[in-house]
């Protein structure tokens, strides 16, 4: 009878599982210029207690650089090349969300009148955030904020073969591609799973072929 009650007790607290996750998008996140509006789903509050929000990150920023030309000197014309590293920040309704993507990017480009095209790409890889006080900004129906992108921190640039600055990075295009997952753990159902319902009919079960052979002992006896 210990075993049958245990069974029971088992069935009987089972329940949802544990922890669940669910993915959204942020969208908007690209466009000319150095800052951008991204908006996406705040967190579903009706589905459980929030545990954990996970960013994913990746990006991409074109430039138009117009280099540096002595005064009085006509731009050049030819051949640049290039190497940069770059940040790109993503803001949630003031919130940074931390470390940045860093971007990088190098090669040749055509070279008219002092001004060249150049490209830089990152993918940060995942940041979770898990704080309470920070959980609490993704509690709402939307959310929005802003990603952007800084000069290159780290560049060189030559023209025509000759090392040289930049005067002007101008962001001709920017990206962010990000997956954002919401961990969780459910409510618990009040309504018992196919899973309990089985342990709980197997235990009626027992508990019915238990007593039926008593009472056939008792009869015999």
């Amino acid at each position: 009878m210990k075993i049958i009650a245990a069974m029971l007790l088992a069935s009987l607290s089972a329940g949802a599982a544990l922890a669940d996750s669910y993915n959204v998008g942020v969208g908007g996140g690209s466009g000319a210029g150095k800052v951008s509006p991204i908006s996406f789903d705040g967190f579903n509050a009706s589905l459980g207690t929030l545990n954990s929000v996970t960013f994913d990150l990746s990006a991409t920023t074109s430039y138009d650089v117009t280099v540096d030309t002595p005064f009085g000197e006509v731009p050049p014309s030819g051949t640049a090349s290039y190497t940069f590293k770059n940040g790109l920040f993503l803001y949630i309704d003031g919130l940074p969300v931390q470390p940045y993507v860093q971007e990088s990017g190098s090669g040749t480009a055509p070279l008219f009148f002092g001004v060249f095209s150049a490209a830089t790409s990152g993918v940060h890889g995942i940041t979770v955030i898990t704080d309470t006080s920070q959980l609490a900004t993704f509690l709402t129906a939307s959310l929005s904020g802003q990603a952007s992108v800084d000069d290159p921190f780290m560049r060189s640039i030559s023209a025509n073969g000759a090392a040289t600055g930049a005067t002007m990075f101008d962001v001709t295009a920017k990206s962010i591609d990000a997956t954002v997952t919401y961990d969780y753990t459910p409510y618990r159902s009040a309504v018992p799973e196919p899973a309990s319902w089985a342990l709980m009919l197997a235990g009626f079960g027992a508990v019915g072929a238990t007593l039926r052979r008593r009472r056939l002992s008792a009869a015999i006896g």
